[in-house]
């Protein structure tokens, strides 16, 4: 009972500063995945308090998946979770697993229960290897080994957002250490792109017909759109990446961005339809406390949805127009990052391929048709492939360097392949950051009108050729 009444206290607390726009989305989500946590820990504190035999057999680590994981909860949702439990010292292990499997039977029974205080939410394990016909609680080795043979690709997507929040600490932070190279070596498995990108139709075949216009959630232009494609995006290019290796939907997209991987503009309308698409979310779940994503068809509550959002002038027309708006923007974003051509070709290379070297990136270059290829400076790196924006670097090539920001090469006809740079010792010294100077100005005669001054060039490489036409990867 007290359980639930503090719950429900807290709940009120984020909802009071969410309402009236003391917090963003992104905050009270982050807040309910705390309050999940908490509330987690609570309950298996009372378990552990009912069954204290139990409790010193074994060790229990309880691990948060979806968006309890991702720490962007929603209002009204499952919370889903994984257990994994460890003999104490000197217990049985089958003997351990049973009691662990009580206690993590309990902590579900204590938030699942619906009583005269209510419910909390119901806790899902379903996410565990083989699902509900599995185990309810197995050995770290026992994970490892079902995710080393049989596990399938949506279940290394599911893994993204795993984090321990409860029980052993220590044994979770093993378990998360231990499957995350698995997940960042998914990609590399036949079919990849191909298995993840027929998932997400498989789901919106689901919807029924008289809702899939109304599915906030799964529907076309909806919130899984963006998580899908970001989704996709982290496990291609996070093999190589550790920036990417984030379970929040926001933070992964703006390390996407930032990387390089999707465009600073598409990643800001995507950031904007998704914050717009959760709010709906959140205010539709918190009249009565509902567990649904369907946006309502009565015009009254439409109108309460619209106010509720802000929207004061005409609110159903204006909620109308914003949503089919966003909608909009994150269908025709996720066609074009989610149907990548080169995506599937990027994850069919090895680790090491992924980033080619200076000189490989030229040669590359060479056989495109580029007469004049970049240098091979030691701080310049090719775009990551199927990127649509140029990667963030350092030193002297880099866009924040005194040598201004490096571009693409120009590609030039063969017939005219024999205008080549000068060689690098007939190159005036420049600004690249090397001690060098600038070469003398030719004279000129009296009363003429002094020579266009030449931009600097670097002294160990060829200057750099005018921006081409050719068009951007991805």
């Amino acid at each position: 009972m007290s359980l639930r009444v503090a719950y429900r206290r807290c709940l009120l607390a984020i909802a009071a500063r969410d309402v009236c726009g003391t917090t963003d989305v992104a905050q009270a989500a982050a807040e309910l995945a705390d309050l999940a946590t908490a509330t987690l820990r609570a309950a298996l504190a009372i378990a552990r308090a009912a069954a204290p035999a139990d409790a010193a057999m074994c060790r229990l680590a309880v691990i948060a998946m979806g968006k309890c994981g991702g720490h962007e909860l929603n209002y009204v949702s499952d919370v889903d979770v994984i257990f994994v439990g460890e003999p104490a010292e000197g217990a049985d292990e089958a003997k351990a697993i049973q009691a662990a499997t009580r206690l993590a039977s309990h902590l579900m029974r204590i938030c699942s229960e619906t009583t005269v205080e209510g419910t909390i939410w119901p806790v899902d394990a379903n996410l565990r290897p083989e699902g509900r016909n599995g185990p309810l609680v197995r050995t770290l080795s026992s994970h490892l080994a079902y995710y080393q043979r049989w596990a399938k690709t949506w279940e290394f997507q599911a893994l993204l957002k795993a984090r321990a929040v409860a029980g052993d600490l220590e044994l979770g932070a093993q378990y998360i250490d231990a499957v995350s190279p698995l997940v960042w070596q998914a990609a590399e498995r036949e079919n990849f792109v191909a298995d993840v990108q027929k998932m997400r139709r498989r789901v919106v075949d689901n919807i029924p017909a008289a809702q899939v216009e109304r599915e906030l959630k799964l529907g076309p232009g909806g919130l899984r759109d963006v998580e899908f494609a970001v989704q996709l995006l982290q496990l291609v290019h996070g093999r190589s990446d550790a920036t990417l290796h984030s379970g929040t939907t926001l933070d992964a997209l703006a390390a996407l961005a930032a990387g390089g991987y999707v465009g600073r503009a598409d990643a800001s309308q995507l950031d904007e339809a998704y914050r717009f698409l959760r709010a709906m979310e959140h205010r539709i779940q918190l009249y009565r406390l509902r567990r649904t994503h369907l946006v309502p068809e009565d015009e009254a509550d439409l109108r309460r949805l619209g106010r509720s959002l802000g929207l004061r002038t005409d609110p159903v027309a204006a909620l109308n127009k914003e949503w089919k708006r966003h909608a909009a923007v994150v269908r025709r974003l996720h066609e074009k990052l989610f149907y990548r051509p080169l995506l599937d070709a990027v994850a069919q290379l090895a680790p090491g391929e992924i980033r080619l070297s200076p000189k490989a990136a030229g040669q590359r270059l060479e056989a495109l048709g580029y007469a004049d290829p970049p240098p091979p400076c030691a701080t310049w790196r090719p775009w990551p492939p199927g990127s649509a924006a140029r990667p963030r670097s350092s030193g002297p090539c880099s866009p924040s360097s005194s040598a201004g920001s490096p571009t693409p090469p120009t590609r030039t006809p063969a017939s005219s392949a024999s205008a080549r740079s000068p060689t690098p010792s007939a190159r005036p010294p420049g600004t690249c950051g090397c001690s060098a100077t600038r070469a003398p100005p030719p004279r000129t005669s009296p009363g003429s009108s002094p020579p266009a001054a030449s931009p600097p060039t670097c002294c160990s490489a060829p200057p750099r050729p005018s921006r081409s036409s050719a068009t951007p990867r991805g």
